[in-house]
């Protein structure tokens, strides 16, 4: 009887695979895991929108929601057609280097046009924030509220430090998701040039 020599870095491998604790590092899979997460995420905050719209009863306060539902579903929209067009298996008939540009150009793209639609979109939501947080507050409505003293005042400075805060956070939140396997699937691009 003939037997294998053992080897047991080779079986530890083969165990942490089994038991799939081995992650692959393709920085296209890792972009698809993250995204996907983001898009559940998305939907998370598009079911806590939609129900915010039936706990306020003012009129400017829904058409803020209802503003911040449409660009959540437009971002989740294009999130899911990001994540089904991005392809970890590259063909045998295509350029490996072609396709992972085309990827990048997609996902950075993708990211730009998220933040810098967000910045439309801020505003309105700080003012819905600030405008529901004040009517809340205030027991008033949204009419009586904004006759307040100093309260337009407060709403542009609200607006004005929050719209660069929230930018910045996104920025940064793309980084910290993204940002990494971006510049890894960069580095494979550029080393495949070599």
């Amino acid at each position: 009887m003939v037997t294998e020599p053992f080897d047991k870095d080779l079986e530890a491998a083969i165990a942490m695979v089994r038991q799939g604790g081995i992650q692959s590092k393709h920085p296209l899979k890792r972009l698809k895991r993250n995204l996907l997460i983001n898009i559940c995420w998305a939907i998370i905050i598009f079911a806590a929108f939609f129900a915010a719209l039936f706990v306020f009863n003012d009129v400017w306060i829904r058409m803020g929601i209802l503003l911040m539902l449409s660009f959540t579903l437009w971002a989740t929209w294009g999130s899911i057609r990001l994540y089904v067009g991005l392809q970890p298996l590259v063909s045998a008939e295509n350029n490996v280097k072609a396709e992972l540009n085309r990827q990048y150009a997609l996902f950075t793209r993708w990211m730009k046009v998220q933040q810098n639609t967000g910045l439309v979109f801020y505003p309105i939501s700080a003012a819905t924030g600030f405008m529901a947080g004040g009517m809340e507050g205030s027991g008033k409505s949204v009419a009586e509220f904004i006759q307040l003293p100093f309260v337009m005042i407060a709403l542009f400075v609200s607006i004005i430090v929050l719209v660069p805060f929230c930018y910045l956070l996104a920025k940064w939140m793309f980084k910290v998701a993204f940002g990494q396997h971006v510049d890894n699937m960069k580095q494979l691009m550029d080393s495949l040039e070599n």
